[in-house]
């Protein structure tokens, strides 16, 4: 078996178990919350998907792609130059996004005991999802995903299992677990990279505050600018749990975002590899090596497409059966687990064409598409959510992932005849 598809597989079998611990959570916060809890915790993955990716300036997939390059010619001074620009530049905007979520939470929130916890989940998300990325570039692919996809879920069950909880407490747990983590992964991170953290003030001041001072990573930077913007716009797009939360309530929340989350079973395999391949084409474009390229690029499609069928098949023919599972409140989505699921069908059997763009410096191509379909689909979330609930939700979701995963992946389509030539 070569390199690439054992990497697949464990990424496979990683990502694999985070998906089941991940939904076994759920499936504990439903069974002991109801519909509120669940709509409850909905909302704060969403509050902390917004402010994390607000705050990270775009950093994570640049860190992947430059990072790779830098550790494939041994140059630790670049990557720890790399890593401690990314770290300074977007603690600041961590700050500021958590002082946001606390008044946005404290003026919408009843109970205020709630929000003054929620908010301070921002900072340790975005440095655990940092350290991975950085993880992902050298290769560490493996650690990277037990950080970021296992390890909390993991600890939320053993004490959901474990204790009586109320809702207050669990989301408590939650907080803490999440610093646990991140404390966690700046000591791995040390291990693994010879690090020089001994950064002073003056030098920390400098790059916070002086552009120039950066300039040996324009790179990064200029990357960073498009992903900032793809990720913000992607971002928004966890409003729309936001939105049926304030115009239907916690109940219809729930039972929207547990599907949501149910969907994404189908596009698992998909985050796997692409954690695996990302430094791959950032390496193998910067040494213009094609035939390895499209080599690469065949055998994921095909085990995405075999991946993909089974499992859609299994979430659009027991909808109702399977959301069961957290209860017979939710059961009343079966209809909006078809929907979005045949959305993420599409999006797996794309492939990774947005990772592809990213990593041949085509991130402003990539931008200008999610950012025009993601402004349409914006503007029908106010204008449909109010009037068809979750159903429209679903639709407007559904109909953004398939327009533009074809138009990316037709795009790509056409790149690769004229560069296989």
């Amino acid at each position: 078996m070569d390199r690439f598809k054992l990497d697949i597989l464990v990424a496979i079998f990683l990502r694999g178990l985070g998906a089941i611990l991940l939904f076994l959570f759920y499936q504990q916060i439903s069974v002991k919350f109801g519909t509120n809890g669940a709509g409850v915790f909905g909302v704060i993955f969403s509050i902390q998907v917004l402010g994390v990716v607000l705050s990270n300036l775009g950093y994570n997939e640049s860190i992947v792609k430059h990072i790779a390059k830098s550790h494939s010619i041994n140059n630790i001074q670049i990557t720890t130059k790399i890593i401690h620009t990314a770290r300074i530049k977007t603690f600041p905007l961590s700050l500021l996004a958590t002082l946001i979520t606390l008044g946005y939470l404290l003026m919408y929130s009843e109970n205020r005991s709630l929000p003054f916890q929620i908010c301070f989940v921002i900072i340790p998300v975005l440095y655990i999802e940092q350290n991975a990325a950085i993880l992902r570039g050298i290769g560490f692919f493996q650690i990277s995903w037990i950080l970021i996809g296992i390890a909390v879920p993991f600890l939320m069950l053993c004490i959901l299992l474990s204790f009586n909880l109320t809702l207050l407490q669990a989301i408590i747990c939650y907080l803490i677990f999440n610093w646990l983590v991140m404390f966690f992964s700046f000591v791995l991170l040390k291990k693994k990279i010879q690090l020089d953290d001994n950064i002073k003030v003056k030098e920390f001041i400098k790059i916070l505050c002086n552009f120039k001072s950066y300039r040996f990573h324009l790179p990064l930077i200029i990357s960073s600018r498009s992903l900032c913007v793809i990720g913000i716009v992607t971002a928004i797009m966890e409003i729309d749990i936001i939105l049926i939360n304030y115009w239907f309530g916690p109940e219809q929340t729930g039972v929207y975002s547990i599907i949501k989350k149910i969907s994404l079973s189908i596009s698992i395999l998909l985050v796997a590899v692409n954690s695996v391949i990302a430094p791959k084409l950032s390496i193998l474009f910067e040494h213009n090596k094609k035939q390895e390229l499209i080599n690469l690029l065949k055998k994921t499609f095909f085990i995405l497409l075999i991946y993909a069928i089974p499992v859609t098949y299994l979430l659009i023919s027991f909808p109702k059966e399977i959301l069961m599972i957290f209860g017979k409140d939710f059961s009343q989505g079966s209809n909006i687990l078809i929907i979005i699921s045949l959305g993420q069908f599409i999006n797996i059997i794309t492939g990774p064409v947005g990772n592809i763009l990213i990593m041949s410096n085509q991130e402003k191509l990539l931008r200008n598409i999610i950012v025009v379909i993601s402004c349409l689909c914006l503007i029908s979330y106010f204008i449909f959510i109010p009037i068809y609930g979750i159903t429209g939700a679903a639709w407007i979701t559904a109909l953004r992932v398939v327009t533009q995963n074809l138009i990316v992946f037709s795009i790509v389509l056409k790149q690769s005849i004229k560069y296989g030539k």
